[in-house]
């Protein structure tokens, strides 16, 4: 048995992390489908959708949370960046501040 050190433990539960929520929407459809073979479709659309799909649609934006502000200060820096270049190559400086 080879040895895994922390950080590669951790990447690798985090590449499988995505296993939990898809594992609780086939128990939801399960639960879901039993319902429905009972004969009460409305019963089992309303649980698929308060048991399966709003809490792992929820989930999922939470723990995105990260990942967006990452993408959104990433995009803010190439923004910066872009305009600092553009600045410099023009040869453009700051306007100096005007005394009265």
């Amino acid at each position: 048995m080879r040895g895994l050190s922390c950080t590669a433990f951790a990447r690798r539960a985090a590449s499988m992390l995505h296993l939990v929520p898809l594992t609780w929407l086939f128990v939801v459809t399960l639960m879901a489908a039993a319902e429905g073979l009972g004969g009460h479709w409305l019963g089992a659309l309303v649980t698929w959708l308060l048991y399966g799909a709003l809490p792992a649609g929820l989930l999922g934006w939470l723990l995105a949370a990260p990942l967006r502000r990452r993408a959104r200060r990433a995009r803010e820096r190439a923004e910066l960046d872009e305009a600092n270049r553009r600045d410099h190559a023009t040869g453009e400086a700051l306007a100096p501040v005007r005394e009265e």
